[in-house]
């Protein structure tokens, strides 16, 4: 089975009707295909614009994971009901299967081992695709998909340029390797490790800070290789000023992250970007435990538009052929589309 990820960059920039386009796709072509969620979504409306948001609508035979007591919210009407014993603040989550096609709401699993768990009872009931609606602000959990689609567009930014450079930073943070020696699986643990097998460690909360910044740089010894284990998030500030204070250091040193998400969890893809390339400038690397392909990207030129005299939004929409056009200049190995 395989598993993808859908993710914005913001409210309001086409995830859902990516995924649901290739829903229909998938479907269409008789590829057996789950929903689930590490949030909350399928409302009729943005609890903020007031706008109408697109809902998903599942066919018959698809299957669901979701909180039950959803199942009603929507107009699709469910067979083999089956319990998880996951529970999420809005109840246990459940399987289902659509009997009778409709739009339904979907509430999953938002930790990464519960997803991995309801990913592999889908597994069992014959899914050949999951589709896991996501966000940037909670993707942890995304790790065990197998590749990522994101959606980008003016609810972002209304600005073509600064859509189009986020878009790329956020891309070129894909482009580096999968790390092919030994993995430190250690989770809250920093280390650094010699080729003669000497390791230093350190732990760690979720967030690497100016303590243990100022104490890896310690570590670092002119001239010698060496592989930095990373866990959690490492700002993108801090990561910049370690590259700066630190020029003779860092040839031949590797730092290894989880996956491209530990670096998208800090939302600064850009001076991730930049770090990133005067690490390569000086003779460093960066490289990932595991791989997470991006598949696609995809630009909306929808925004919703604040109207202070009323006090209500409006839709509006960018230039769509401009968006797509400079978003295409700046991302050339990735497949960039206007899904509608």
């Amino acid at each position: 089975m395989k598993t993808i990820g859908f993710v914005g960059t913001a409210k309001n920039t086409g995830k859902t009707t990516t995924a649901l386009h290739i829903l229909e796709l998938v479907s269409a072509a008789g590829i057996p295909t789950a929903l689930t969620s590490i949030g909350f979504d399928g409302e009729n409306t943005d609890h903020i614009t007031g706008l109408p948001k697109p809902r998903y609508f599942a066919g018959k035979d698809v299957v669901l994971a979701t909180a039950a007591s959803l199942l009603s919210a929507g107009t699709a009407k469910y067979t083999d009901i089956q319990p998880t014993g996951l529970k999420t603040i809005l109840g246990e989550i459940v399987i289902a299967r659509v009997k009778v096609p409709g739009y339904v709401v979907l509430a999953g699993p938002n930790r990464k081992l519960d997803l991995r768990i309801i990913l592999d009872k889908l597994s069992h009931l014959g899914i050949e695709l999951t589709i896991v609606d996501g966000a940037l602000n909670r993707l942890a959990a995304l790790v065990v998909a197998d590749g990522m689609v994101l959606s980008t567009g003016a609810s972002f930014d209304e600005r073509i340029q600064v859509i189009a450079r986020h878009a790329a930073a956020m891309e070129s943070l894909y482009h580096h390797p999968c790390y092919a020696g030994i993995h430190q699986d250690s989770t809250d643990v920093i280390s650094l490790c010699s080729p003669a097998g000497e390791i230093q460690q350190m732990e760690i909360s979720s967030i690497m800070d100016e303590v243990h910044l100022q104490r890896l740089v310690g570590w670092l010894t002119p001239g010698q290789q060496a592989d930095c284990f990373v866990p959690g998030v490492f700002a993108p500030h801090l990561f910049e000023k370690m590259v700066e204070s630190a020029p003779g250091f860092l040839a031949g040193k590797t730092f290894i992250f989880t996956s491209p998400l530990s670096l998208l969890a800090s939302a600064s893809p850009e001076i991730w970007r930049s770090g990133i390339s005067r690490l390569q400038e000086l003779g460093g690397a960066l490289a990932y435990k595991q791989s997470l392909p991006l598949h696609f990207m995809t630009v909306n030129p929808f925004y919703p538009r604040y109207l202070q005299k009323t006090g209500s939004y409006v839709a509006e929409f960018i230039d769509k052929v401009k968006l797509l056009q400079e978003v295409r200049e700046l991302i050339t190995d990735t497949p960039v589309l206007d899904i509608l």
